[in-house]
């Protein structure tokens, strides 16, 4: 089995499963303070807070709860998530982490493989892993219809080739060429969005000649 089936293996597990996990915070003490808990929205009475992550899809809520006696926030990943929501949420983990000076328990989080095998959670191996999948749904559009994205400017077409740039936790598109229904395009950036469209491509306006019109033009004249 491949590592890609795998990782699609344990998506498609977790999903069916549809179980809560935890992600725990364990804040530096002298960055743990009363103002910090306020400024996180935290009711103290009930020391619960509800922290916002942004996405492409929009604001997903989270449910946090301060457990005093293991000295920890901890935080509810809710289930059946999108990579755009999930992305999200580690963003917000990481400005948590960064601004309380937290170490960060994600093993209920684990995600999938990298393509060197390790384990991939929330917020360790997230980028390479994130970076591998990008690159395994790139091959998969070879051939079908993509839209192709630049600084707010817009391509469809056929995809017929593309250059990619893959550091360890990074992978990017740098060019795409495709078929539209004009001719052949080359789109270059440091970072393309290219993502399916689910149409097929149109074919062209005129009438296409005939086999035998075709042998006509070609055959030498008498």
């Amino acid at each position: 089995m491949s590592q890609l089936h795998v990782i699609q293996n344990d998506m498609l597990k977790a999903e069916k499963e549809a179980v809560l996990v935890n992600v725990w915070l364990y804040p530096a003490k002298e960055r743990w303070t009363s103002e910090t808990a306020e400024n996180l929205g935290m009711n103290l009475d009930e020391n619960s807070l509800s922290l916002e992550s942004m996405s492409a899809e929009g604001r997903l809520r989270l449910h946090g709860i301060w457990e005093k006696e293991q000295k920890r926030l901890s935080l509810t990943i809710p289930p059946r998530l999108t990579m755009q929501e999930y992305d999200g949420i580690h963003l917000l983990i990481l400005r948590l982490q960064k601004q309380l000076a937290a170490d960060v328990d994600d093993t209920e989080t684990f995600m999938g493989y990298t393509e060197s095998g390790e384990e991939a959670y929330l917020i360790r191996n997230w980028k390479a892993w994130t970076a591998f999948l990008r690159q395994a749904g790139q091959r998969s559009l070879s051939g079908h219809k993509v839209r192709v994205t630049k600084e707010g400017n817009t391509w469809e077409g056929l995809l017929l080739d593309y250059c990619e740039r893959l550091s360890p936790e990074r992978y990017q598109i740098t060019e795409c060429l495709l078929l539209t229904n004009s001719g052949e395009i080359s789109v270059q950036g440091t970072d393309l969005l290219v993502e399916p469209t689910g149409d097929m491509l149109q074919a062209p306006t005129e009438d296409v000649p005939s086999l035998a019109d075709q042998l006509k033009r070609i055959s030498p004249t008498s």
